[in-house]
Order: structure tokens, then C-alpha cells, then sequence
């Protein structure tokens, strides 16, 4: 008995034995799926641990590129060359340290009328590890039109400001010289181009012409801003026909239009509503007659501004303290009343309203008023002396008037650009044009009709808001 004891033991320890030996390859098998499936893990993770750091990287470079290239946009008066190498040079700079991509074929290109730049193209990585699951690739970017990076100057709701704009045009004689008015046309376009946006529900933008030369045309507003005419023929302001004097003792009658002057008295460089302070009435010469183009007041319909930009006509001398006061007065809400429900002003003050006037000029400012009438001491191009009246200007000469209502308009929160066109060589003309504007940078002095459109887009791209879209 104690022998077979023995014996069975030994056998079951054999047995044992043997178990082990025929389990230990199965093990082996189960460890090296085990041990592939864990790297293949692995590899999943460090493959996209790369991924995922060139594309954080690749969208920051681009955020950032479109941005840098609005903003070009915005200083550099919309030149388009400049905001695409602006974008690159971020792009780049953005992307230097960036993991080794496969493919990267992003650029950059304007739009919308040159406010806003956007990102295109594709980029990818190489996936080493993956490359074991038939995945050799993953796209870092893929961009389109749906999902571009895009960085755009104030556009509708996104703006998140109103803009109320008045455009103060010289349409005096020497614009009919060479291409001027044409040139002038095109740039006051591509300014309401940029400035009135298509979505207007939340958010608008109005922008008012105010054409100006041997006076402004009030058009149908005339009786609202200097009174009802008075009936017949008399030597006081405000008849239909009035009795004159010329410097030389001439007799002259004259009729009242639809044209208005500048403001005298104590309200003279004051947006005081028209009731309490009437404007001066206009009784031009034939030979220097008022302008055919009346003011628009602000409006956002892009129709009415286009039509009346190319309805613009040029003709006669230049007054341009009667501009720079209606450029104030489209903008004031103390003239509220005067103009339709639609163009009437926001107040003063709103932290999401902007007020800005653009001053054109092309020259020297030559036509002051006393009666109503161009005065004798008027300068050289205001007209003949035959045609004068016999008194000197009742506010001085033209210059210091508009210096004066400058002043008060940006005193009353209006910003004011300056653009010169062409400007005489006058130490007063250029003096002005610096004067009146806000900052040394708001006055433009353009030689040729190209710089004429820089500038008035470039105005246009200051006043816009940059924001990013995705």
C-alpha cells in the first residue's frame, strides 16, 4: 500500500507537469495579442497627441493671421496686397515650431468687397503608427467656405454699433476739371459700399450727402430750416423777390431759392434746432446760380445713395461753411424734426452710436454771405463784384467760419475726416483740412483719383469694427 501511495502521487505531479506545459503556448499567444493590442493603443494615442498639437497650433496661426490681416485692412486704407502678405507673415511666424506636416496648402484671400479676409486650403499629418491600420493620414484643417476662419469689419448684427455718416461733397466749378467728378463718384461709393450693410435689422448704418458749393440745396427741407417765404417783392430777408444794391450802387433783384446760408448771431456755429434759429436764405445771381443736387438726408437704402451719387453735378463758387454746418446739422438730433422718421439722428452720447463726418474739399473756400447774398468781401472765384452784394460778410470769411463749426461739431461728439483733392496751393485750404479733422491722422491729401477712393475707403475701414467668425 505505501508503495502505491507513492506511486499515484508521482503520477499526479506528472500530470500537473505535463498541464503546464501544454497551457504555456496558449499563454505566450494571449500575451502577444495582448501586447499588440496595447500598442496599437499606444501608437493610436502618440498619433493623435501629434495631431492634435499641430491643429491647436494650425488654427491659433490662423485666427491670428486673418486678424493681423484685418486690421490691415483697416490701417492701411484697404490695400489687399498688404492684408494677404500680413496674413502669410502670421501664418508662418505662427506655424514655425509646429510638428511636420504632410500637406499644408492653406492661403488667404479677400472678399466682400475688400472687408474681410479669410483662410483656405487644406493641411495634414502623417500618422506613422496608424499607418498600421491602413491610416497613413489625418487632416489637420479642411476649410471652406462654411467653416473658414474670417476676419470681417463690421457687418450688420455683429458690428454691434450704429453708424450715423454724413459725406460734406465739394461740387463746386473746379470739379468739372479733367476726371475729378468722376473720380469723386467712385470713391463716395465705394465708401457707402463698405459702410451700409445688407442686415439692417438689429443694427444700421445711414450715411446723408450733403453737396456743397455757392451754397446747399435744402431742397424740400428749405422752408423747414430758414422759414416760409414771404409772399411778393421787399427788401427783407425772406421775401420770394428781394431788392439790392451792388458794391457799386447797382440796383439788383433777386430771387429766393431753394438754397440756404450760413447762420447768423448767436447761433452761429450752434446745431440749434431751426425753429428757435433759423438758417440764412440764399438769393444767388444767375451767373452763379444755387445747386441743382439737394441734400439726402441719412438713409440706409444703398438706391437712393447711388442715384443721387450719380445724379451729382458740379457748377458755380464754394461756400463750404454752409457744407460743414448741414454735414453737423444731418447728424444733429436738435434737427430731428426737420428731417423724415427713418433720418432722424440718435441722440448724442449713446455708447453704441457713432457720429461721423467726412469733409471733401478740392480748393479754396471763396463765398461768405451778408442778406442772403454773396458778400463784397468775398474772394477771388465767389463770382463777379456786379453780382455782390454791397456789405461784408456778417460771420467773416469762409475759413474761419468753418474752422469755428468744426470745432463745435466734434466738441458735440461728431468725428470728422478731412479729404483733400487736389487741394490749391493755399496755406488756408491745407490748414483747414488739419484743422477740422479729429486727429492728425483723420486728414487725407490726395493728388489723383486713385488716392481719392484709398482714402475714403480707408475711412470707411477706420469706422468699421473687426471681429472673427468661424
Amino acid at each position: 500500500m505505501p508503495i502505491a501511495i507513492r506511486h499515484g502521487r508521482h503520477g499526479a505531479l506528472q500530470s500537473v507537469a505535463r498541464f503546464q506545459s501544454d497551457t504555456s503556448g496558449a499563454t505566450a499567444i494571449v500575451f502577444g495579442i495582448m501586447a499588440l493590442i496595447m500598442m496599437t493603443f499606444v501608437g493610436i494615442g502618440l498619433d493623435f497627441a501629434r495631431w492634435s498639437n499641430a491643429r491647436n497650433q494650425t488654427i491659433a496661426a490662423l485666427d491670428a493671421a486673418v486678424l493681423a490681416a484685418g486690421r490691415a485692412l483697416q490701417t492701411n486704407g484697404g490695400n489687399t496686397a498688404d492684408a494677404l502678405a500680413v496674413a502669410k507673415q502670421y501664418y508662418t511666424q505662427g506655424t514655425q515650431n509646429r510638428l511636420k506636416l504632410k500637406t499644408d496648402t492653406v492661403s488667404f484671400t479677400v472678399g466682400d468687397s475688400g472687408t474681410s479676409i479669410s483662410a483656405i486650403g487644406q493641411a495634414t499629418i502623417a500618422t506613422p503608427l496608424l499607418a498600421l491600420m491602413n491610416i497613413k493620414t489625418l487632416p489637420v484643417v479642411t476649410l471652406s467656405a462654411a467653416n473658414s476662419p474670417t476676419a470681417k469689419l463690421s457687418v450688420g448684427d455683429n458690428a454691434k454699433t450704429n453708424i450715423e455718416m454724413s459725406m460734406i461733397l465739394d461740387m463746386s466749378g473746379s470739379m468739372n476739371e479733367g476726371t475729378k467728378l468722376p473720380d469723386l463718384k467712385l470713391a463716395a461709393q465705394d465708401l457707402v459700399d463698405i459702410i451700409v450693410w445688407q442686415n439692417q435689422s438689429k443694427y444700421t448704418s445711414k450715411v446723408a450727402l450733403v453737396p456743397y458749393a455757392t451754397a446747399v440745396n435744402a431742397g424740400v427741407y428749405a422752408d423747414a430750416a430758414r422759414g416760409s417765404p414771404i409772399l411778393g417783392g421787399c427788401k427783407t430777408l425772406g421775401c420770394l423777390m428781394q431788392s439790392l444794391v451792388n458794391p457799386y450802387g447797382l440796383p439788383l433783384l433777386y430771387s429766393l431759392s431753394s438754397c440756404v446760408t450760413e447762420r447768423t448771431g448767436a447761433h452761429a456755429y450752434k446745431d440749434t434746432d431751426p425753429k428757435t434759429a433759423p438758417v440764412g436764405p440764399n438769393y444767388p445771381s444767375l451767373n452763379n446760380p444755387c445747386s441743382t443736387q439737394a441734400v439726402t438726408p441719412l438713409t440706409n437704402n444703398k438706391d437712393t445713395l447711388t442715384s443721387a451719387i450719380k445724379g451729382l453735378k458740379a457748377g458755380g463758387s464754394t461756400a463750404g461753411q454752409v457744407g460743414v454746418a448741414w454735414g453737423w446739422y444731418m447728424l444733429s438730433p436738435k434737427w430731428a424734426d426737420v428731417w423724415p422718421s427713418a433720418s432722424k439722428p440718435a441722440a448724442y452720447g449713446l455708447s453704441d452710436v457713432k457720429k461721423i463726418a467726412v469733409l471733401m474739399s478740392d480748393g479754396e473756400y471763396n463765398s461768405s454771405y451778408c442778406k442772403g447774398v454773396i458778400s463784397q468781401d468775398s474772394t477771388n472765384g465767389s463770382g463777379s463784384i456786379l453780382d455782390k452784394i454791397n456789405c461784408n460778410a456778417s460771420n467773416g470769411n469762409a475759413y474761419d467760419q468753418s474752422e469755428k463749426m468744426c470745432a463745435a461739431m466734434k466738441q458735440a461728439g461728431v468725428t470728422v475726416y478731412t479729404v483733400g483733392f487736389n487741394l490749391i496751393n493755399s496755406a488756408d485750404a491745407v490748414d483747414l483740412m488739419n484743422n477740422c479733422a479729429s486727429t492728425p491722422n483723420s486728414f487725407y491729401n490726395a493728388s489723383n483719383g486713385e488716392e481719392l477712393r484709398q482714402a475714403f475707403r480707408d475711412i470707411a475701414l477706420k469706422v468699421s469694427k473687426l471681429f472673427l467668425t468661424q
